[in-house]
């Protein structure tokens, strides 16, 4: 059963003064989409930098939605159709977080709060698989991790409801403690941190403390689940107050990885050395960082209340994301390598050397896109990528994007030969001079920045029209 809200705690919530409707009317979902409303929602009519959903608070009312809450004065809308109740508030987005977390106080289950710079929405859906063995759990769809898709997942929370796994983003300074305000985490996962939004924060360090936000939110009895191999990471250990669980394959970390074994499977075997038990885990992923993965989402799960048990199964049986690291057969025995969803430095290493290891009589082809947000940093990341790539011998590099060229000139110094660079405009032409050079049994990576629609590369190769 879904979890009923009055206009009266809305407005206790949000400050928000009532203006059309009475007190005890009610809703049960929230929505900020007009084409998702019906009679027992609430529309939430957000100003964003494009446009203005209060064009669409008459419709929704005519619809029979439960009621609406504005941030215009009233007599900018009709409101002579349907019974729903009306609510202004000084800020409608700001407002949405303060009635997810008005909602969110009610659920007393463990809540695992998510962030770093990689590896969170793996992590998420590692955990989340885990405690959905132990009872019902909401999760964060995909990566909807920011001001609107945390409060928009809170309130998706039904009754019977005993888990949630929450992931959370950012680009600016003191996002991350805005979101663990409206979440309340009982237990946070810090991943490992990278560069990743340093065009906005300036340093790794600034990085690190503003995911570190997570951690100096918990409570004193909560439980703070962070990389022991990361040393910028484990440093914000010194914020909370909540138990501290470490993870990592270094000596001294409370969940250890060791005797780690890529299979043939497509699946990475270890032991996993834990104060909640010792034994060999098995969980699918193409690059090793599906172990660090495993071992945050191991720590949540643990923390959570979950069984060994529970969590050798949830990581086994874990079937991956889409555009991340995700294996693609096509036809003659090609492996794509999905990893179109994102891409940072540390995450673009990664993917080259899971390629560079990947077993095959074909050729290892190499197609990146763009890194954003890395600032100054931009030009000396896209050179490292390229030397990396050139270091690992590929047998070919296709690029696309204003940074190619930077790309091109670390392979090349680094070795790879010119006729093995490939800089296209547009991927059009990139798919072309791909599928014009592919060969049977080859393994091909694709990887860029959600801004370089990688994607599209993929869905060509599979046989979907550009």
């Amino acid at each position: 059963m879904s979890v009923s809200t009055t206009a009266e705690d809305l407005c206790r919530w949000t400050g928000g003064q009532l203006v059309r409707g009475g007190a005890d009317e009610t809703f049960v979902s929230s929505v900020i989409d007009s084409r998702e409303i019906s009679d027992d929602s609430l529309f939430v009519a957000i100003i964003g930098p494009n446009h203005d959903a209060h064009q669409f608070v008459d419709q929704v009312l005519k619809k029979g939605a439960a009621g609406v809450l504005i941030s215009r004065d009233t007599n900018e809308f009709a409101l002579d159709q349907g019974e729903g109740f009306v609510i202004r508030v000084e800020e409608t987005t700001l407002a949405l977080g303060d009635l997810a977390q008005g909602h969110r106080k009610s659920f007393q289950g463990p809540l695992v709060g998510i962030t770093g710079s990689n590896g969170k929405t793996t992590t998420k859906d590692l955990c989340a698989d885990i405690l959905g063995r132990v009872g019902p759990t909401l999760a964060t769809r995909g990566n909807l991790n920011n001001h609107f898709g945390v409060p928009m997942t809170l309130l998706r929370r039904s009754e019977s409801i005993a888990y949630a796994v929450i992931e959370m983003g950012m680009n600016h300074r003191f996002e991350i403690a805005r979101l663990a305000a409206i979440a309340q985490p009982t237990i946070g996962i810090l991943t490992t941190l990278g560069t990743a939004h340093i065009e906005f924060l300036g340093s790794r360090e600034a990085i690190a403390e503003e995911k570190g936000d997570l951690l100096a939110a918990l409570p004193a009895e909560g439980t703070a689940v962070i990389s022991r191999d990361d040393p910028i990471a484990f440093a914000q250990a010194k914020r909370t107050t909540a138990r501290v669980l470490s993870y990592g394959r270094k000596a001294g970390a409370d969940l250890r990885a060791s005797e780690i074994q890529a299979c043939k499977d497509g699946t990475f075997r270890f032991l996993l050395e834990s104060p909640f038990g010792r034994d060999q885990i098995r969980v699918p992923g193409l690059a090793e960082t599906i172990v660090e993965n495993a071992l945050a989402a191991a720590g949540g799960a643990f923390a959570a209340g979950a069984s060994f048990e529970a969590v050798a199964l949830g990581l086994a049986n874990h079937s991956g994301i889409p555009g991340r690291m995700q294996p693609r057969k096509i036809a003659d025995n090609i492996l794509l390598i999905d990893d179109s969803y994102n891409a940072n430095p540390q995450s673009m290493k990664s993917a080259l050397e899971t390629l560079a290891r990947l077993e095959t009589k074909g050729q290892r082809l190499a197609v990146l896109g763009e890194m954003g947000e890395l600032g100054n940093e931009r030009e000396s990341s896209h050179r490292e990528a390229g030397t990396l790539a050139g270091s690992l011998a590929l047998d070919g590099l296709y690029l696309l994007g204003a940074s190619a060229e930077n790309v091109a000139e670390g392979a090349r110094k680094s070795g790879l030969p010119e006729n093995r660079i490939h800089i296209e405009s547009d991927h059009g032409a990139l798919v072309l001079r791909l599928r014009n050079d592919m060969t049977p049994g080859d393994r091909i990576l694709i990887k860029g920045s959600r801004a370089s629609k990688m994607e599209r590369i993929v869905e060509a190769l599979e046989g979907e029209s550009l």
